[in-house]
């Protein structure tokens, strides 16, 4: 007999109905359909988990990628070469390609969720379908055969799915699919009731719509809920992994600008001026096109020459030279070794003013403004040596000031200019994250190298016996192969196969090798082929071999103890392994939870409201109220929101409470000469009687 409860034995022999014989074979296949998805859940689980980790190492990356191609850009636009422009291009190019591949593989998880759903849908109609559910379902499904041979099935099937394809083309997949499954619904319903007659078929109709849009309500709250839950799982997930970029990306610059003020402390004499000099540097990248690494390079060179005041003077006139000029960083580092050269050994000589002339400072004019002559004569002047470096360098310095002074506060307002100083006050965050974390985590490294100094001797010899271990039992297993196929290619049988099971069975791979061997020799090719057949096998006898050894026995007990053992604390404390579970939980709630923390569902006795009302109260959150032409049998808390008709009414409590006692200010119903053939009819009166009174709100 069929399985799972199915009250109606038919018995499948010659000349049986074809239909009874497909109710059959559904309740069989109902059986496999259940183990299939039960396997796809499983399989869809670990490709979800495997999509999570790649998710999560993708936008690691990305964060990386993004890093270089900031880089990449800062270089190209030094450099402007070929080489530089195609880093920046590639650099560009594998951030696009890293945030697609995160795109396609978030798509992918939601489309491994709909598939899920999708397996669901599709058995728990089989289980409607084939009868299982007992004797109501069982009698449906065979109404239906006999009524009509499941045409009506197929017809609202290919029906409904016409009627889904073209309406969402015109009106979107919400509301088309809740047509369609209302359609499709209501077609199955008529066919199931067609064996009744015309009654039978409106009144499956209207169940079978009325069925109909309660599924494709579902769907649509589904879809919905979905979405919320999606929006606040990676709301949730971005923030964590932008707090740990952040602190990743901050404690890199921040262990970098501790190195720096180091090195400026030895430069300065003192811990507080290097503080307070790179103070002043953070300031000035806020406020230029330079970026806190390049005040801190140019500073390097200046110091050379200049007192740190002079340093921020001359940085800001090269800042204004280079919104004037549309100059590079390499540009600045040629003008700053110009400056710096000429100070240093007191020469104005013309390589030193080419790296002015170069870039687009009119020199000549400089040093002719400065000395009062006339710039024609400067290049003989600074050929016979008459001008010095010190000379020079201020003189170009008030020439800069005098043609592009200010002009870096212009700049400032161009979109590039202030991504950068963006970029930078971040960084300036970023670092002190990144200070919090290092200052802190300085402790713990500072524990764990004392720890590890002074355990030296005793972890240096266990962890020299762990790596023995793991090399003898990778020795062995090498040995097992070697010996293998040293028996079968020259017949010698080693100590590890004397006492083997495996040892006849290696004597014949010998016997067939030098068979195949000598057909191979004789100009027979195919014998290789058996050759490498044979070999394979004595690799796979090997590998056996090896893990039934007593090295490789102990290696397998001492995995399975460490499991039993984790098996055993993970279950003294559910602490140790719920985290993920509570989390996936969390993840797991929708809408209707939200409502339930935000008090939507309250109702007067401070309890909440059921499913079905929560589900109502969202529409009209949704909507805005809702429309109820037809009456309601009850406001279900205050506050209701609904949209009223002209000519309807709206009773008090009291009022409501009244009619509900049979008071006053009802409808009067006469009733005339009833003639009642059967005792059927009086039923069917009373529930045409009953149906006349809900709708006119006379009972509850």
């Amino acid at each position: 007999m069929p399985k799972d409860g199915l009250n109606i034995y038919f018995s499948i022999r010659d000349g049986a109905s074809p239909t009874l014989s497909a109710i059959a074979d559904k309740t069989r296949a109902l059986d496999k359909e259940t183990q299939q998805l039960e396997q796809s859940y499983q399989a869809l689980q670990k490709a979800n988990a495997s999509l999570i980790q790649r998710q999560t190492a993708l936008r690691k990356e990305l964060s990386l990628a993004k890093d270089e191609a900031k880089d990449a850009k800062r270089a190209f636009e030094d450099l402007g070469d070929a080489a530089s422009q195609d880093a920046y291009e590639k650099a560009q190019q594998k951030v696009e390609a890293l945030r697609n591949e995160i795109s396609a593989t978030s798509k992918a998880l939601r489309e491994n969720e709909k598939i899920f759903k999708s397996n669901m849908e599709t058995v728990r109609k089989g289980a409607t379908g084939s009868g299982t559910g007992g004797n109501d379902g069982g009698f449906a499904m065979l109404a239906k055969g006999i009524a009509s041979g499941q045409i009506g099935q197929m017809f609202s099937s290919s029906l409904g799915g016409a009627a889904e394809t073209l309406l969402t083309s015109a009106v979107g997949t919400p509301t088309a699919s809740l047509i369609s499954d209302t359609v499709s619904s209501a077609i199955t319903g008529a066919a199931a009731g067609a064996m009744f007659g015309l009654p039978g078929i409106l009144i499956g109709g209207g169940v079978g719509a009325l069925s109909g849009l309660i599924s494709g309500g579902t769907k649509i709250y589904e879809a919905q809920d979905d979405a919320f839950k999606e929006y606040v799982q990676e709301g949730v997930e971005g923030a964590l992994e932008d707090q740990q970029t952040r602190t990743e990306t901050g404690s890199t610059i921040a262990g970098s600008r501790e190195q720096t003020q180091m090195a400026f402390a030895q430069r300065l004499g003192s811990e507080e001026a290097a503080a307070e000099y790179l103070g002043r540097v953070q300031d000035m990248a806020a406020r230029t096109n330079y970026t806190y690494d390049e005040i801190t390079g140019y500073s390097k060179l200046l110091l050379n020459s200049y007192n740190p005041d002079e340093v921020f003077s001359v940085l800001q006139s090269l800042s204004d030279a280079t919104a004037g000029l549309n100059l590079s960083s390499s540009d600045v580092e040629q003008m700053i070794a110009g400056l710096s050269r000429m100070r240093t050994t007191g020469k104005a000589t013309q390589e030193y003013l080419n790296f002015f002339s170069e870039r687009g400072v009119d020199v000549y004019d400089a040093l002719g403004q400065s000395l009062g002559v006339d710039k024609s004569q400067v290049a003989n002047m600074v050929t016979s040596g008459e001008i010095g470096g010190v000379e020079a360098a201020q003189a170009i310095l008030e020439y800069i000031d005098q043609e592009f002074g200010g002009l870096s506060e212009k700049l400032m307002g161009t979109y590039d200019a202030m991504v950068d100083n963006l970029s930078d006050a971040e960084a300036n965050l970023q670092a002190r994250a990144g200070e919090g974390y290092n200052e802190t985590r300085k402790e713990g490294i500072q524990a764990q190298q004392e720890w590890m100094e002074q355990k030296a001797g005793e972890l240096g010899d266990a962890y020299s016996m762990i790596g023995q271990w793991q090399a003898s039992l990778e020795n062995l297993a090498e040995q097992y192969e070697r010996d293998a196929l040293d028996a079968v290619m020259s017949g010698t049988t080693s100590d590890l196969y004397a006492d083997s099971d495996q040892l006849g069975r290696l004597e014949e791979l010998a016997e067939e090798y030098q068979a195949a061997l000598a057909e191979y020799e004789a100009g027979n090719q195919e014998a290789g082929a058996r050759m490498g057949q044979l070999l394979a096998e004595a690799q796979i006898i090997a590998q056996n071999e090896y893990n039934a050894s007593e090295g490789a026995q102990l290696a397998l007990q001492s995995q399975l103890d460490l499991a039993g053992r984790i098996r055993e604390d993970a279950a003294s404390n559910e602490a140790y392994w719920n985290a993920g579970y509570q989390k996936g939980q969390e993840f797991s709630k929708g809408m209707a939870a939200a409502w339930t923390s935000l008090g939507l569902g309250a109702d007067d006795d401070g309890g909440y409201m059921s499913a079905g009302e929560a589900m109502q109260l969202y529409e009209q959150i949704r909507t805005g109220g809702r429309s109820y032409a037809v009456g309601l049998d009850r406001v279900p808390y205050d506050d209701f929101p609904a949209l009223l008709h002209q000519g309807e009414r709206v009773l008090t409590a009291n009022e409501a409470r009244a009619m509900d006692q049979g008071g006053s200010g009802g409808i009067t119903i006469q009733i005339g000469e009833l003639a009642v053939r059967e005792e059927a009819d009086v039923d069917r009166v009373a529930e045409t009687l009953m149906a006349k009174l809900r709708l006119a709100r006379m009972v509850v």
